[in-house]
């Protein structure tokens, strides 16, 4: 039988452990410690007869980097920022009536900003705003002005004078 490729063995292994998945959190708690202390090393201690310490250390700071990421579960805000884009009329009225707007400057003029209470992280919501009778949603930070959104939609318009179909 040949011998299986690493990325056979370890699927094998993860998939099939007689310790079940708890196999799969060892090796990934492995594969973090491992690569920490690679990245706290020089790269002449990282030096092996088959591979180049700086290699090896671009190597583990790539797999810490990447476990970061994948083990970190606060949601990070530019993950939620969004481009501001136009919706209907309806849409935004919606918003409007679903929960207490906050924030809400304008009422009643061509010009008004709000976001919706519930936020998306701690730090970014979903504003909506209305500007000489198009609308607009933007997921952005919750600490942004009115003129600032308002500055937002005046260039969206400047850059897409005819509305878009659908809003």
């Amino acid at each position: 039988m040949p011998r299986k490729s690493n990325l056979e063995f370890l699927t094998d292994i993860m998939e099939h452990a007689n310790s079940g998945p708890l196999m799969q959190a060892f090796i990934i708690d492995a594969l973090a410690k491992v690569a920490r202390k690679t990245c706290e090393a020089s790269a002449e201690e990282c030096d092996t007869p088959m591979v180049n310490g700086y290699a090896w250390k671009r190597c583990a700071i790539e797999l810490d980097a990447k476990l970061t990421q994948h083990l970190d579960p606060t949601p990070k805000d530019e993950d939620y920022i969004a481009e501001i884009r136009e919706v209907t009329r309806e849409r935004f009225d919606e918003m409007l009536d679903i929960l207490p707007p906050q924030r809400w400057q304008g009422c009643g003029s061509r010009r008004q900003t709000f976001h919706i209470s519930e936020r998306l992280t701690d730090n970014v919501v979903c504003w909506l705003i209305a500007r000489d009778g198009r609308y607009f949603e933007l997921q952005d930070r919750v600490d942004m002005t009115h003129s600032q959104l308002q500055a937002r939609a005046a260039l969206y318009i400047e850059n897409n004078p005819t509305p878009t179909p659908d809003a």
